[in-house]
């Protein structure tokens, strides 16, 4: 072991010397500029299989935190979370996507589509949802449930997916509902993210094969206010 903390002390990496982190051993830090601020570049110098997994983590660790300084300020950020992290915040657009167990038939994909479309305007202002055989889409506002208070989008979304899922039970005679009971939602960044999952959103029937043109699709609407939705401010 000393041996390889001598190494350490030793190395260096593009012609800068190596700081080394001694709380672990196989592993070595160096400090460098980095967009103004400063990353830590963790490296494995040794064959070991667990200081390589500890050095792979660390550098995953700090690109996270990077990439965490450098998001906009949201109003009222908050988190919680399920078996997904979910972020909330006053003002902003959200993306919303979601899994199913099966393929989905016309008619079905229908139903669900109608379903997402009955908060609108109500709980929430949908700029646009793409109900696809294998998975769901939608980028929406949500409203104000009461002065200040915003609605809770998870429970719009799985309240409609548990509607649409009885009433697919009832007439398959399923077990299970063909959803899974939670969705991955994002916050939209700026406007540039915004067109592009809107567009990504409006092309997917066409990419799957299912339709030559997005107006052809049965399970897809796009609102009339078009891409006029808030974005938080980097």
């Amino acid at each position: 072991m000393a041996s390889t903390r001598n190494f350490l002390n030793r190395i260096d990496v593009d012609g800068a010397p190596v700081r080394v982190n001694r709380t672990l051993p196989l592993v070595g830090r160096r400090i460098v500029q980095f967009c103004g601020g400063y990353e830590a570049r963790y490296f494995f110098c040794a064959e070991n299989p667990i200081a390589d997994l500890i050095s792979k983590f660390l550098t995953r660790f700090h690109s996270c935190w990077i990439s965490l300084r450098k998001l906009p300020k949201f109003k009222n950020f908050s988190i919680w979370r399920g078996r997904l992290p979910h972020w909330r915040a006053d003002d902003v657009t959200y993306y919303v996507t979601f899994r199913h167990r099966r393929a989905l038939d016309e008619s079905e994909r229908v139903a669900l589509l109608r379903a997402l479309m009955r908060p609108d305007t109500k709980r929430w202002d949908l700029l646009v949802v793409c109900v696809l055989p294998e998975n769901t889409e939608l980028i929406f506002t949500v409203r104000e449930h009461v002065e200040g208070v915003k609605y809770e989008l998870a429970q719009i979304v799985e309240k409609e997916k548990t509607r649409v899922g009885k009433q697919i039970i009832k007439k398959t005679g399923e077990r299970f509902p063909p959803f899974y009971t939670e969705s991955y939602d994002r916050i939209i960044r700026d406007q540039d993210e915004l067109e592009t999952r809107w567009r990504e959103i409006i092309e997917s029937p066409v990419n799957a094969e299912l339709v030559e043109s997005p107006g052809d699709y049965t399970g897809l609407h796009v609102s009339e206010a078009g891409l006029s939705a808030p974005s938080p401010q980097a």
